[in-house]
């Protein structure tokens, strides 16, 4: 499936620092870039909306998956346990850098986490806050760390 939306949508979405569908498509490599030079858009990171788009997606995403598990819908859980560490790694790299430089990044905790036998959210929990520290961390310092 292909969405085509207006520059204008996009552009609001840059605005508000949306991480997840518009501040990381800024940073794709041209060779995923279906059509390039299409148009340029006006972008400037506002941190304070970046902390708030990062905690707001990392506590609904642990709502919802902390609810799966105890449906015993593990795999559903387990996938949706992995979007908000994706979040925070892209995150930490626009802190970092000022751009998102490695798309893979959080793929490593993707295979874990599918190939784990956990099926409970007490059996992570301990491994997610562990790797969502960092993130939350840097997110209140709410400064870049790149010159």
């Amino acid at each position: 499936d292909i969405n085509i939306y207006e520059k204008s949508y996009w552009q609001h979405m840059l605005d508000e620092n949306v991480l997840i569908t518009a501040v990381a498509s800024l940073f794709i490599p041209p060779s995923h870039v279906i059509k390039a030079g299409a148009h340029h858009f006006r972008f400037f990171l506002d941190y304070m909306k970046l902390k708030n788009e990062v905690d707001h997606y990392r506590g609904k995403h642990q709502e919802i998956f902390t609810k799966l598990f105890k449906r015993q819908r593990h795999e559903k859980a387990k996938k949706i346990m992995v979007h908000p560490i994706r979040c925070c790694q892209f995150a930490l790299q626009l802190l970092e850098k000022g751009c998102i430089y490695d798309y893979s990044c959080a793929n490593e905790y993707t295979f874990f986490v599918r190939q784990s036998n956990a099926c409970t959210w007490l059996e992570f929990e301990a491994w997610w806050l562990e790797i969502m520290l960092p993130c939350a961390l840097s997110s209140c310092l709410v400064l870049p760390l790149y010159n």
